[in-house]
């Protein structure tokens, strides 16, 4: 009969520790569902949720870009699931210019149920993909050419509407 190694056994059955995703090893920060879902902070050994009190898009802008999505978080999330584990971090208040998480404002007591993670939806465009569209906005009007009604270049244009 194989015995499993005792550490094995203890990650298995200790409460509030569940494995993370496996795109989440390596990253202090990453996404329950790679780009979406649950913000998760590696701190003391497992990644850990972050409660959802104050949470809101300036929070989650620096979540996705710390996880790697350079153009930050499309919409921040409240209400997710933290399927048992114990928060992280709560009442979180980023100003915007963090490259950490961490160095947010929070708190490290939390009073939130399982039902208070944060999370996000982050723009997961490439660089290749944020080339291309530059490329396109450059070259979709031509130049000197007048897209005005009355086809004078820097005009500008009044609409008038009759109310009878």
């Amino acid at each position: 009969m194989a015995l499993f190694p005792v550490w094995v056994v203890l990650l298995v059955f200790l409460p509030g520790v569940l494995p993370a995703p496996a795109h989440c090893q390596g990253r202090q920060v990453c996404l329950s569902q790679e780009d979406r879902g649950v913000v998760l902070v590696f701190y003391g050994g497992a990644h850990q949720p972050v409660c959802d009190d104050s949470w809101d898009q300036v929070d989650a802008d620096v979540a996705c870009r710390q996880a790697g999505f350079m153009r930050g978080a499309l919409t921040a999330t409240t209400g997710n699931d933290a399927r048992g584990l114990t928060y992280i971090m709560d009442e979180v208040g980023c100003t915007g210019g963090e490259k950490d998480l961490l160095r947010c404002a929070h708190q490290q007591r939390h009073d939130c149920g399982t039902q208070e993670a944060a999370g996000a939806v982050c723009d997961s465009t490439t660089r290749e993909e944020e080339a291309e569209e530059e490329y396109k906005k450059q070259t979709c009007f031509a130049i000197g050419v007048s897209y005005s009604p009355s086809n004078r270049i820097g005009e500008e244009v009044t609409l008038a509407t009759s109310v009878g």
